[in-house]
């Protein structure tokens, strides 16, 4: 973010790299807390977040803000980039790999186009060691999801770096087993509280009670899985249901926190097999999501990032992994807490419950907090640094495109933010609306009972009445009533 009394092109011009187009949480929370880390160290700096594919692709995640685009792979667009930026911060997320054909799915794309783009040359190789100004790489968060298939690239890519950063040990041995040393830095999703606080989520989370989308009391779980979990969604509904077995008046939350990866065809199954009152929360944004998860009495889901969050914001969580994925399994070590890992359905009662045993743990996390705050730290000095070795600054003439190149981006993103902005805003307005509404609806829904009371009341004494009158009893004292009016006249008249 750059600051008016800044001159343009003097502060560190940085690129944010990574997934940052696709519609999975944690990979839009990425580009978020590293842009508010590294503003609040930089406040001169330029930030610039780019993506294999950029804003060709709706994303619901994205509030107003997509990606500018990477582009295909090439010398000419790696000197570009490099003419541009002073550092390059890569991640996070599973991205360390050269399987490019993998991501088609997830972007629409046939395997063939994403192997011509080539991100993962990108994320492994940055800028690369031969250009006339060496631009510094730095991975944040990144992860190797599975053994390399060929080592000699990453050697490669790797050997001039200032500092080599991945996000858990089993990536760190990955590394390791190349040759190659690294540093293993947390997930900076912990960081999350320091940029929602409880004030916006409070006001996220009466936006998704006034839609009806979260339960306005009792004990609430909320649960998550993906396409991979289909097989097992019965029997995850069971295990979910003794979990809330017991619990005083409970609902289960079903969140998709990957769209790309299949959770809404998981969210459908689950909430077919589930006993337990359920709520499907349908297209949330990244604030909701989290609003859910720290409002909530506990977590249970395939997610990484919806455990972190979970953790983050001291909820307990269990984590459903027999996908087998090193990610999971990297950060319940992280988090000292093995036992969070459920490996089968029937696992999963007991894994939660002794992560609720246990409960929050601030001393651990505040220790993983503090590693990813010096990494930022170092992320920030490597770009001062880098900055300084620019040639000027800016050149004769660049500095007035720069200018202008910058305003324009300001102007764009600060056009997203508004956007996003008046959606919160209609949104806020159209729950306000809801609450007033719901509570006229009770107030009449009173009324109708009161006035309901009241005509039965009447039809009640109209129906003992007209027992009374065809009553015998009421016939054969007929004469009686005739002799009373008599009676009632001749008095009248004396």
């Amino acid at each position: 973010m750059q600051t008016s009394d800044t001159p343009a092109g003097r502060g560190p011009r940085i690129g944010i790299w990574g997934t940052f187009d696709l519609e999975n949480y944690g990979d839009m929370l990425f580009p978020l807390v590293i842009e508010e880390e590294l503003a609040r160290r930089l406040p001169e700096a330029r930030l610039r977040r780019l993506a294999p594919v950029g804003a060709g692709r709706p994303n619901r995640f994205d509030a107003g803000r997509p990606a500018e685009d990477l582009g295909p792979w090439s010398p000419t667009r790696v000197a570009e980039l490099a003419d541009e930026l002073d550092l390059v911060v890569v991640g996070g997320g599973e991205i360390i790999h050269t399987r490019d054909e993998l991501l088609a799915p997830h972007y629409g794309r046939s395997p063939e186009e994403m192997v011509e783009r080539a991100p993962s040359r990108f994320f492994i190789e940055g800028l690369g060691p031969d250009l006339e100004r060496e631009v510094p790489v730095v991975w944040t968060s990144v992860g190797i999801p599975f053994d390399p298939e060929d080592g000699e690239v990453l050697r490669r890519a790797l050997v001039h770096r200032p500092t080599i950063t991945v996000r858990d040990e089993i990536s760190r041995s990955r590394l390791e087993a190349l040759g190659l040393e690294a540093q293993v830095v947390p997930d900076p999703i912990l960081l999350l509280p320091r940029i929602w606080g409880p004030d916006l989520l409070e006001r996220r989370l009466r936006h998704l009670r006034a839609m009806d989308w979260y339960p306005e009391r009792g004990w609430t779980l909320i649960a998550q899985g993906n396409r991979a979990g289909l097989p097992q969604a019965d029997e995850t509904a069971a295990a979910i249901d003794r979990i809330v077995e017991g619990r005083e008046d409970p609902t289960v939350v079903i969140v998709s926190t990957g769209p790309i990866h299949g959770d809404d065809a998981f969210a459908a199954a689950l909430k077919e097999g589930l006993g337990a009152r359920t709520i499907l929360l349908p297209e949330a944004g990244l604030q909701d999501v989290a609003a859910a998860i720290a409002h909530a009495d506990g977590f249970v889901g395939s997610s990484l990032h919806g455990n972190i969050t979970a953790a983050a914001y001291g909820r307990p969580h269990a984590i459903l992994g027999w996908g087998g994925e090193s990610k999971l399994e990297g950060f319940a070590a992280l988090l000292e807490a093995p036992e969070s890992v459920a490996r089968t359905p029937q696992d999963l009662p007991a894994a939660f419950e002794k992560m609720e045993a246990r409960g929050p743990r601030p001393d651990v996390l505040a220790t993983l907090q503090d590693r990813v705050e010096k990494h930022f730290d170092r992320v920030a000095e490597l770009a001062r640094e880098a900055a300084a070795r620019r040639p000027g600054g800016a050149g004769e003439g660049e500095g007035d495109a720069l200018r202008a190149l910058g305003e324009l981006r300001d102007a764009y993103e600060a056009r997203g933010r508004l956007l996003a902005l008046g959606r919160w805003a209609a949104a806020d307005e159209a729950a306000t609306q809801r609450e007033e509404a719901r509570a006229l609806r009770d107030e009449v829904a009173w009324l109708r009972g009161t006035v309901g009371d009241l005509e039965r009341d009447v039809a009640d004494r109209d129906r003992r009445i007209e027992e009374i009158l065809t009553s015998r009893s009421w016939r054969a004292t007929a004469w009686l009533r005739a002799l009373g009016r008599a009676g009632r006249r001749l008095l009248g008249r004396g």
